[in-house]
């Protein structure tokens, strides 16, 4: 007969039990799935996308708020719940934004200019300012899909142009939208508007 459970229990050594512990629990809102998949799935259009930078934008500002940088927002990060409602979600990445350089995480084509100038080093400075430009790219990735099928290479190459404005004609969002996107996409991350002024912008466009 197999050992039971319980006889493996007993049989651990009993000094374990003396060893203190903290264990972190993290209690999380079930959500329909991200963006990176719904998006393979749907195009999302102008109304659906200006709820997602509302919702993604004011999270991000509670968060900077506590002088937290997450660090690596993606569509893959970004979920939507029953309501159609986004919230960032994959803090493994997080840091507190006190200007000590730590290791770089993060996917490639989310990455602000200042911290791909970092990734030979072992460290980088991850800031709040390189969390507004991920964003921007987010929402890039939702008003310029890349065409179906596309592989990942494809894709980047296809974010990489609309970065750099060879493709500009839209009508998903108002210009006014546009405009607040682009000032979080410049490569001076002193430049880029902060989330909470961001989310202000937003808030008073939607109004």
């Amino acid at each position: 007969m197999f050992p039971s459970f319980q006889d493996d229990l007993k049989q651990m050594d009993l000094k374990c039990a003396n060893t203190p512990t903290r264990i972190l629990y993290l209690l999380l809102e079930e959500c329909e799935g991200n963006l990176e998949s719904l998006s393979l799935r749907k195009e999302f259009v102008g109304p659906e996308i200006l709820d997602i930078f509302q919702g993604c934008v004011n999270g991000l500002a509670y968060l900077h708020s506590k002088d937290l940088v997450h660090g690596d927002l993606s569509l893959k990060n970004i979920f939507m719940n029953a309501k159609g409602t986004a919230k960032i979600g994959d803090f493994g990445c997080v840091v507190e934004a006190d200007g000590i350089p730590r290791p770089i995480g993060g996917v490639m084509k989310y990455l602000a200019p200042e911290i791909r100038k970092q990734l030979d080093d072992e460290k980088g400075l991850i800031t709040k300012a390189s969390d507004v430009y991920s964003l921007s790219v987010v929402i890039l990735e939702l008003i310029y899909p890349a065409p179906p099928g596309s592989t990942e290479s494809e894709r980047e190459h296809f974010l990489s142009n609309i970065k750099n404005s060879i493709f500009q004609e839209q009508t998903k969002v108002p210009r006014t939208v546009m405009d607040v996107r682009e000032r979080m996409l410049n490569p001076d991350p002193l430049g880029r508007p902060s989330a909470q002024s961001i989310s202000s912008n937003i808030c008073q466009i939607l109004a």
